[in-house]
């Protein structure tokens, strides 16, 4: 169990309670929060995070997908299944499947 965090603040319901989000919903949430930070930025485990600068606009899928595996590394909860670059905009995203049970969610992280 996670609790709903969107635009870096906690979701909350009608009641202002936070939303709880629980399996693959937690998945998503627990990758997209690892993608969106850069590998020693997080003053308490500097190993946290994935090597954005490695990361390009013209990046291939293997390579992106190479590189947030390896942000993943060590956790047992779930896997990643796959990882790209999509630009919308002006804004390039990280897009990414990851597994947890059998079940598969998507997410994106704007990178740059």
């Amino acid at each position: 169990m996670d609790l709903m965090i969107q635009n870096g603040d906690h979701v909350t319901d009608e009641n202002n309670q936070p939303i709880e989000i629980f399996s693959i919903e937690e998945a998503v949430q627990r990758a997209a929060i690892i993608f969106s930070t850069a590998k020693g930025f997080f003053r308490y485990d500097r190993e946290f995070g994935i090597d954005i600068a490695a990361i390009t606009p013209d990046s291939s899928r293997e390579k992106v997908t190479l590189i947030c595996a390896e942000a993943l590394q060590g956790r047992e909860d779930f896997i990643l299944t796959d990882a790209s670059i999509d630009k919308r905009g002006n804004d390039y995203y990280l897009c990414f499947e990851v597994e947890w049970n059998d079940m598969r969610g998507l997410g994106s992280v704007r990178l740059f």
